[in-house]
């Protein structure tokens, strides 16, 4: 996968994608798999801004039952068998737990018919999954099992709890590369640092975008028949351009954050525990009054989420405030007294912007958020030609969302291709039942799957590319110059935080960042004052002490 920009300037595409978050990406996917010619650009690296910002639980639509919401939940469950078929290296089932208190809407006969429905609605669940990646029925289990699991919950009117199995995915960052490399494998062109300036015209049909190389500062068109964007917060934006612009373009966000307690609370279970304070789901047939937080086993400690909080319309969406964070640690002790957690405790937050209803501040942001992707065809809208407007809302099902947005195109550009019957696997996964002989290896193949060896041949090359990268990660040299030269990895966060582990969970130590710093300027042919530049732009994430993700650096 290689960064080819003459490429976007010297070719007319079929469809150009602005916007590599996890919709980006999925859209190039499909529409390259549809057969069409597909540019994907992205004005930072892949996946850098709000599509970092995933608590990597894929959820099968249970929530949705309060809303009596039967086609959200089914797009939910055909999402989750998907990742768990197309990934399999990357997307695992995970037990979940919530316990039951009294006899209201808390208590086991709510949650016991909850399950059943889920089960039933579901029942197509497993259809084309190996049977190691499988989603077993839900249950309740007795208050003595359940004080047994979660001994540091609230037991006062403890009935029980209801146990499921959802999606999880390990490696949010691995997933979104095998899925552009998948897209680029089947014919798409895709490059990161490139910023859509503004929209090309022919009349009242856009005709591509006038975009501006990051790195090497030229600016070019990129042509087009038909422009998908996808840009996220930038969307509206880019869309203010156009001289009838629709009304229906999301203006208002919230900041969604998610915390990495650095320690285990619930060893390999995750948990959900309701709210301390009130929450009203206007949208809810059923309401609760509270909403749920998650405790999800991560990389030996814990993520926490997902809080939301208001968001300015000239909010930094990585940018975290100490009452914020402080707030959401007051929750977590109200939920867990004994796990007593504190600044210390908090590794890292991973924050992003996600669209809402409004801005109104009399509305807690939860309740602002967006209940369904927003699709706009502009030709329908305001008679602008060649143009769609996709905002999307839930990480994990965008790539069911993504087929109704390529049929929509494919009937504009009056083609007509069927998906294929059997959905071709992510690039990683091509080859099943891969035996790795050590730990090392096991290790490289849960994180690239079958192409580990790549990274085997070139640790294999030269002595010292095993070595690890810093004493405290598990990264080695090899990955390092892998992600360089075949994951268009141009800066130090590229790979620090979006292609191997080496920042996953906090920060790494300035002896770490200046190895893995030197191991690509060797690569790339760094100067002194680019490998401190490169540096200091990861340690200057180290505000309100390592809480914030690292945003799309300027190379």
């Amino acid at each position: 996968m290689k960064r080819e920009i003459q490429l976007l300037a010297e070719n007319t595409f079929d469809v150009l994608i602005v916007g590599s978050g996890i919709y980006g990406a999925f859209l190039a996917r499909e529409a390259a798999m549809r057969g069409l010619s597909v540019a994907l650009i992205e004005q930072g690296d892949f996946g850098c801004a709000t599509s970092a910002n995933s608590q990597k639980i894929v959820h099968g639509g249970l929530r949705y039952l309060q809303h009596l919401n039967l086609v959200r939940m089914r797009e939910s469950i055909r999402a989750r068998r998907q990742l768990l078929t197309i990934a399999p290296y990357l997307v695992r089932p995970q037990r979940f737990l919530v316990p039951t208190y009294g006899y209201g809407m808390q208590g086991k006969w709510i949650m016991r018919v909850a399950l059943l429905l889920n089960d039933i609605v579901s029942l197509d669940r497993n259809r084309g999954v190996d049977t190691g990646q499988r989603i077993p029925a839900g249950r309740i289990i007795s208050r003595r099992q359940c004080m047994a699991i979660l001994p540091c919950i609230d037991q006062d009117r403890l009935t029980g709890a209801a146990q499921w199995h959802d999606g999880f995915i390990e490696d949010t960052e691995r997933l979104m590369i095998a899925i552009i490399h998948t897209a680029v494998q089947q014919g798409a062109v895709a490059a990161n640092y490139v910023t859509a300036e503004d929209y090309t015209m022919d009349g009242n049909r856009v005709t591509g975008v006038h975009v501006r190389d990051r790195l090497e500062g030229e600016t070019f068109n990129v042509r087009a028949r038909m422009v998908i964007n996808a840009a996220g917060p930038g969307a509206a934006t880019l869309d203010a351009g156009l001289s009838q612009q629709p009304s229906d373009t999301p203006q208002a966000w919230v900041k969604a954050f998610n915390v990495f307690l650095k320690r285990p609370l619930f060893d390999d279970m995750a948990v959900g525990l309701s709210s301390a304070t009130r929450h009203i789901d206007r949208d809810a047939v059923i309401n609760r009054g509270k909403r749920f937080y998650f405790f999800v086993p991560w990389k030996g400690g814990t993520l926490v989420g997902t809080e939301y909080v208001a968001a300015s319309p000239d909010d930094d969406s990585t940018n975290l405030s100490r009452t914020e964070l402080e707030a959401v640690i007051d929750e977590i002790n109200k939920l867990c007294p004994c796990a007593g957690i504190a600044r210390k405790d908090i590794g890292f937050c991973h924050v992003g912007l996600l669209p809402a209803n409004s801005a109104d501040p009399a509305t807690d942001a939860a309740s602002r958020l967006l209940k369904h992707t927003r699709v706009v065809d502009h030709e329908a809208t305001s008679s602008t030609q060649g143009l769609f407007t996709v905002t999307g809302i839930k990480y994990t099902v965008a790539p069911q969302v993504v087929i109704d947005v390529i049929d929509r195109v494919l009937a504009r550009l009056d083609v007509h291709v069927a998906r294929p019957d059997v959905e071709p696997v992510l690039y990683g996964a091509e080859k099943e039942g891969v035996e790795t002989e050590h730990t090392y290896d096991s290790r490289l193949y849960n994180r690239y799957g079958c192409h580990y060896g790549d990274v085997l041949e070139i640790a294999n090359s030269v002595r010292g590319l095993r070595d690890l990268v810093g004493v405290d990660r598990d990264t080695i040299v090899a990955e390092v110059i892998y992600a360089v030269r075949e994951e268009m990895a141009v800066t130090l966060p590229d790979v620090v935080y979006r292609r191997t582990g080496l920042g996953s969970t906090g920060i790494p130590v300035r002896e770490t960042l200046k190895q893995c710093a030197n191991i690509m300027a060797a690569e790339l042919g760094w100067s002194k004052a680019r490998v401190s530049k490169e540096i200091s732009s990861v340690e200057s994430a180290r505000s309100l002490s390592e809480n914030r993700l690292i945003d799309c650096e300027q190379p």
